[in-house]
């Protein structure tokens, strides 16, 4: 909680920022981002142990992946798991409204952004409209619940192969033959 927030908010505006903030903490949504990501990365450089590529297309390969998973992969799951703690928020304050209008204010405080863009939370506008869907409709917030559910189990599935494809024992072969079935 900033400073700026804390002169901008009302005290129900800023448990609805806290509420958010524990949503992702409930969901282990921070977790979940280190296990992907340290699982995406060995997979990455495994996968350039098996085949050799060189140095130099090496680190090409890497900087491409790198990039493929900041700006699509993990921006995607981002604004899933935002817009889940938005959900827990709502669930916890038993309305919308005041996540609302701290998104509103943090929207107008910060240069009348409520339309841009990020490329990890989505747009104010987009979290809003969410929001007050979700408020009213039970399946939206379901759908949304079960998307994270997924996405979590998808992460989990990624991490437990780049184990197993890892793990000491297994012979380059069988790396070789686990990556080819792909």
């Amino acid at each position: 909680i900033s400073k700026g927030l804390l002169e901008h908010l009302t005290p129900d505006e800023i448990c609805s920022v806290v509420a958010h903030e524990m949503g992702h903490v409930k969901h282990r949504h921070i977790m979940a981002y280190l296990l992907f990501t340290g699982a995406y990365i060995f997979f990455i450089s495994h996968l350039l142990q098996v085949y050799d590529f060189g140095a130099h297309v090496s680190a090409l390969l890497i900087c491409m992946a790198m990039i493929v998973y900041i700006r699509f992969i993990f921006a995607y799951i981002s604004r899933k798991f935002e817009w889940q703690a938005d959900l827990f928020s709502l669930e916890i304050i038993g309305g919308a409204e005041p996540l609302i209008n701290s998104l509103e204010k943090i929207a107008f405080y910060s240069g009348n952004i409520r339309s841009s863009k990020s490329w990890h939370h989505g747009s104010i506008a987009e979290r809003v409209t969410f929001l007050r869907s979700a408020e009213y409709d039970r399946l939206v917030r379901f759908i949304h619940q079960r998307q994270c559910s997924r996405i979590i189990g998808d992460m989990i599935s990624v991490a437990a192969f780049t184990i197993v494809l890892l793990y000491p024992g297994s012979s380059r072969e069988t790396q070789s033959n686990l990556l080819s079935e792909m």
